[in-house]
C-alpha cells in the first residue's frame, strides 16, 4: 500500500511568521509496520528530508529509526541526524513515545 500526505506547517519567532509545506510518501500499513520518507520546508527556518522505518516489535510496542538531513534551525550548512523513536499503545486512545538521538 502507498499513501502520500501533504501538510502546511508553520514556525513562529519574535519577528514573524513563516509558512511552509512538506510532503511524506508511506509505504506499507500507515498504523503498523511501514517506510515513511518526505521532506518539509519552513521559510526563514531552513529544510529537512529525512527516511523512518516503523517496526513493529508487538501489537502494543513499536520502534523507529529515523535518518534526517537538515538544515533547520537555520543553519548554512545541512546536518545529519540519527533518531529513535520508541512507542507504546497504552489504550486504543492513549499512545505514549519517547524520541532521541544524536546529531553531527
Amino acid at each position: 500500500m502507498a499513501h502520500a500526505t501533504a501538510h502546511l506547517v508553520t514556525g513562529v519567532t519574535e519577528v514573524d511568521f513563516s509558512l511552509g509545506g512538506g510532503l511524506e510518501l508511506t509505504l506499507g500499513d500507515p498504523y503498523g509496520a511501514s517506510l515513511r520518507t518526505g521532506f518539509e520546508h519552513i521559510e526563514d527556518f531552513g529544510s529537512r528530508f529525512f527516511t523512518r522505518l516503523d517496526i513493529l516489535a508487538s501489537q502494543r510496542v513499536h520502534i523507529s529509526p529515523i535518518i534526517e538531513a537538515t538544515s533547520m534551525p537555520n543553519a548554512r550548512r545541512y546536518g545529519v541526524r540519527l533518531l529513535t523513536e520508541v512507542g507504546w499503545q497504552v489504550t486504543s486512545e492513549l499512545g505514549l513515545a519517547v524520541l532521541g538521538g544524536y546529531q553531527s
